[in-house]
């Protein structure tokens, strides 16, 4: 059985392929997926595997079953190439069309090149982060967080993993570690009065359901919130794509958070 975000502990469905013990796997009934020209509802299937076949996973379907086997076709595929000689990894993502210029007579394709670390592969379009050496933005810590990295931080992913942040590179680089402690400065300079994962009360027990909530997590939950609150009448950022559709994912799961602390009187 794969690792289930806590989000679905009161859901009765459960998945059904053979995901791996330690893929982590969420899903969703009516997932909001923004178009180039529209934007629709559709069940879902989320998969974050951890063997190095890939980094992330969707299906889409009408039904929760349908979602779940398109991610699941996925993830055969990628690990069929992950198996016959490992992935072939590039930045760049090729984008639909071409731009008005050639190289060496033929026309030249739109790509959308990551900085972040992020690659996919060449032959299955595998995606993965952390796979090549980041290129610095300059001035990165300044910029505002998103709605993504404001539910990242809302589920307590900051507090420090002892077996994922052992985990280093080929540079010797604590990848995790290094991650979880940025995206955390970060949240603090913008206002967010994340607990101190240090104190004695905040440490996860030992033996807890894999799927509840503790009081870390609860008080993660309750500060990201509160930012969010504040920052609610602001104008919204402008997205589109992949990007665009895990911010208003993200958004929602903020705002339905927010009215549920609101009528428990904890966001103000």
């Amino acid at each position: 059985m794969p690792i289930i975000r806590p989000q679905h502990k009161n859901d009765p469905w459960r998945p059904l392929q053979a995901w791996p013990d330690d893929c982590i796997v969420q899903w969703g009934r009516n997932g909001v997926v923004f178009g180039q020209k529209d934007a629709y509802t559709t069940g879902f299937f989320e998969a974050f595997p951890q063997d190095g076949v890939a980094g992330f996973l969707r299906g889409e379907g009408e039904t929760l079953e349908q979602a779940e086997e398109s991610a699941f076709e996925a993830y055969s595929r990628q690990r069929r190439c992950f198996e016959a000689g490992g992935h072939q990894w590039t930045r760049a993502r090729r984008l639909r069309g071409f731009e008005a210029r050639e190289r060496n007579g033929r026309k030249v394709p739109k790509v959308s090149t990551y900085t972040n670390g992020g690659a996919f592969c060449v032959r299955c379009h595998a995606f993965q982060s952390g796979v090549m050496p980041e290129v610095p933005e300059l001035g990165a810590w300044r910029q505002p967080l998103s709605y993504g990295e404001m539910e990242t931080l809302m589920m307590g992913l900051v507090r420090p993993d002892p077996g994922m942040d052992a985990m280093e590179d080929e540079r010797g680089r604590r990848k995790s570690g290094v991650w979880r402690r940025r995206l955390e400065l970060r949240a603090r300079m913008f206002g967010i009065d994340l607990p101190d994962h240090r104190l004695p009360e905040y440490q996860r027990p030992e033996g807890l359901n894999p799927f509840a909530e503790d009081d870390y997590m609860k008080a993660c939950r309750e500060a990201v919130v509160r930012h969010y609150v504040r920052l609610r009448d602001k104008p919204e950022k402008e997205g589109g794509g992949i990007t665009g559709m895990f911010e208003a994912m993200a958004i929602r799961r903020l705002e339905a958070e927010a009215q549920e602390m609101g009528q428990a009187g904890l966001a103000s």
